[in-house]
């Protein structure tokens, strides 16, 4: 998995157009199955991941913070 977490949204375009030379995008929460069956569920706030945390096998939280 490669993923960008972050305060992207000001370049999304791009962010998108880089992605899809490699794979998929996906906006938070994000959810996907490991080959070998995992669940994963990717999100930076906690508030979006809770409808969705259930039948998960790991759950990354990758908040952030700006200055």
């Amino acid at each position: 998995m490669i993923a960008s977490f972050g305060d992207n949204e000001g370049n999304k375009l791009g962010i998108c157009g880089g992605m899809e030379i490699i794979g998929e995008i996906g906006d938070p929460p994000f959810c996907f199955r490991a080959p070998d069956g995992t669940r994963f569920l990717i999100t930076h706030q906690f508030e979006l991941a809770r409808d969705f945390i259930e039948g998960s096998d790991v759950v990354g939280l990758c908040p952030y913070t700006s200055s």
